[in-house]
């Protein structure tokens, strides 16, 4: 029987702690951890086995928004967080409604200076936000949040 070989993804992954139960410090290591990765493949691969241990632990909000801080952040290479922050959008709908609210409105905050790089995933965000706005029965903030899409865009 022969070892498995290593890889990068692999060697990366097991050097990451629980993403999901760390403190603050251990997820800032972590995610410095995937910066440092120079194939794109494997770094938005890692990004999101990354994304997935948060949204697991979905009462840890302030992990997840750490999580979002980070991708959305200038060290993270656009080509990365686009990728990154679409799979988040599209994964929005298995949390819980607040927190669901919670999360994307801190996506589309962090997102602002360059919402048009990320223009896809906010879109997709702003739709479940006004949804859970729909829940709560809030038609003004509803409406608010669909007419912020962007119609002329080429995604829509």
């Amino acid at each position: 029987v022969s070892p498995q070989k290593p890889t990068a993804a692999r060697d990366v992954q097991a050097g990451l702690p629980n993403l999901s139960q760390g403190t603050m410090a251990d997820i800032s290591r972590s995610l410095e951890q995937l910066v440092s990765i120079s194939d794109q493949r494997v770094k938005i691969e890692q990004y999101k086995t990354a994304l997935t241990g948060y949204l697991s632990a979905p009462a840890d909000t302030a992990s997840l928004q750490a999580f979002v801080e980070h991708v959305a952040g200038e060290a993270v290479p656009l080509s990365v967080s686009r990728v990154v922050l679409l799979e988040l959008a599209q994964k929005l709908p298995s949390l819980p409604a607040a927190q669901r609210k919670t999360i994307g409105l801190h996506v589309i905050d962090r997102t602002a200076a360059r919402a048009t790089s990320f223009e896809e995933a906010v879109s997709t965000i702003r739709e479940h936000i006004a949804g859970v706005y729909e829940e709560e029965e809030e038609w003004s903030e509803a409406a608010r949040m669909l007419s912020a899409i962007s119609l002329d865009s080429g995604i829509r």
